[in-house]
């Protein structure tokens, strides 16, 4: 793949846990401008990168080590600054089914005590109405 500096390439990860993040866009930036950019430059600005993302991925998005991510940013030499520069990264969070599933079941599982909870108390205050009704039928004959 032949890149001319000012030419913007898109990093992408694939997919990955969110614990090899740093270590891919390392891998990618190095062979992606490995003929263009001094390493070392790469490796600077790489790692600024990835202090950024680290802000998104675990302050912002609260993502675990674990969970399944795609990253992709625009990036670019700038031979007159002699730095890489970059887009704002595109970070697309994967859940498996089976998770979604799981969190599906436990909030209607949670809304339906809910509900069972609230048709008690309705009954409750129904009998409590129909007993202050009764009171009252009384004490308007007694009146």
């Amino acid at each position: 793949m032949s890149i001319q500096s000012s030419e913007k390439v898109e990093l992408r990860t694939g997919v990955i846990p969110a614990a090899l993040y740093a270590g891919k866009l390392r891998k990618v930036a190095l062979a992606v401008f490995k003929t263009l950019v001094p390493r070392d430059v790469i490796l600077r600005d790489i790692a600024k990168l990835n202090q950024i993302l680290y802000g998104k991925l675990v302050e912002e998005l609260k993502l675990g080590k674990g969970d399944f991510v795609r990253i992709s940013v625009k990036a670019f030499y700038d031979k007159d600054k002699g730095e890489l520069l970059f887009e704002d990264p595109h970070i697309e969070r994967l859940v498996f089914e089976m998770d979604v599933k799981q969190t599906y079941e436990a909030k209607i599982r949670e809304l339906e005590e809910a509900l069972r909870k609230a048709e008690t108390e309705k009954e409750y205050y129904r009998r409590q109405l129909e007993n202050l009704k009764k009171g009252l039928e009384e004490l308007l004959k007694t009146l």
